[in-house]
């Protein structure tokens, strides 16, 4: 009874083959593009935040 069952799913594991490949090449671009905007806010904020700095140190002065 059992080799029975294992012959009907060895042909099944056969089809999905491929499957974890496709889902990790649509899932990598994502994550990618989500993690590199993380980091393009960071340093726009660090940016902004070096501005803001040296304007109020500059306007301190005057």
């Amino acid at each position: 009874m059992k080799r029975s069952r294992l012959q009907h799913q060895t042909p099944e594991r056969g089809d999905r083959r491929g499957a974890s490949m496709v889902e990790f090449s649509l899932v990598v671009p994502i994550f990618l593009m989500i993690l590199f905007a993380g980091f393009e806010f960071s340093r726009i904020c660090l940016v902004r935040n070096a501005a803001h700095n040296a304007a109020y140190q500059a306007a301190r002065r005057v």
